[in-house]
């Protein structure tokens, strides 16, 4: 898969505006944050983690035991293995070389522009709330073993959601939107937790803590603004469609027939109209 530039990115979101909005969402105030925690951010870190599971990689290719090592097992955990706490991030995606190239080079492009627009401490943060999250949820809800899957994840629909015309080349040849790929990411989750284990659900909804958060007021927002859009548009259109002209009779309307003549009767005292087939063929009221 590859990027392919799309009318130099026009629908991207310009940075201004996606942390404005992003203020309103997390209702704290992340400027104030990132001048007095800043200087912990990790820079780079989206190539830190690619770096760090590509050597992963390397490491399990040739010792496929040393993974049981890594991953977050809650009960190893309790045992005293704390390294668990950081060395599941560093996981790669897959055992299958093809995989994981493809699963770490879309995470490096997307990482890598939500680091560029947002700066190293708003991206840091996006992934803090996340992997805090997981924490939370594989202790609580008992998650017998967890990755960074579906962190990585997040990352990639963040992305989506602020560069959703940006296209992707799958196989090098088929362009497609980033936003269906988010589309499709978002049906699987929906089916994960309708049906799904219990272990997924709780992954699932701990790594779209930072989604929700970060973007929920604005999505809501979008959503509200567009049900009102179409309450607007359907009013606007059974306005158009309203008639000036029915026959109390047949029901004709100059909308069925242009060429019909309708006259009010004058026998009749509530002023309704009758076509001229009818006029003069009715029940005087």
């Amino acid at each position: 898969m590859a990027v392919k530039k799309s009318s130099e990115f026009e629908a991207e979101i310009t940075q201004k505006s996606r942390i404005s909005k992003l203020y309103g969402i997390t209702v704290i105030n992340i400027d104030k944050l990132e001048r007095r925690f800043g200087r912990f951010a990790i820079p780079n870190l989206t190539l830190l983690l690619v770096a760090s599971q590509s050597l992963c990689f390397i490491l399990v290719s040739l010792e496929p035991t040393f993974i049981s090592d890594l991953l977050l097992i809650p009960a190893a955990v309790r045992n005293g293995e704390i390294w668990r706490f950081i060395t599941f991030l560093v996981v790669p995606p897959h055992q299958n070389v093809v995989f994981v190239l493809f699963a770490l080079y879309i995470f490096y492009i997307t990482g890598k522009a939500l680091e560029d627009e947002w700066g190293a401490f708003k991206y840091n943060l996006y992934i803090a709330i996340a992997y805090l999250a997981t924490m939370i949820g594989v202790f609580i809800g008992s998650v017998p073993v967890a990755s960074n899957l579906y962190i990585a994840s997040s990352v990639f629909l963040a992305f989506a959601y602020l560069n959703p015309e940006i296209e992707f080349l799958l196989f090098l040849v088929v362009p497609v939107k980033v936003k269906y790929l988010a589309m499709f990411t978002w049906g699987i989750y929906g089916l994960q937790l309708l049906f799904g284990s219990d272990s997924e659900r709780i992954l699932i909804v701990a790594s779209i803590t930072n989604f929700a958060l970060f973007f929920g007021r604005e999505v809501y927002d979008n959503l509200h603004a567009r049900q009102r859009r179409m309450e607007f548009d359907a009013q606007r259109d059974e306005l158009q469609i309203r008639t000036l002209h029915r026959c109390e009779v047949c029901g004709i309307t100059e909308q069925t027939n242009n060429n019909m003549i309708f006259r009010v009767c004058s026998q009749c005292t509530d002023g309704r109209e009758y076509c001229s087939d009818h006029i003069k063929e009715h029940n005087h009221r």
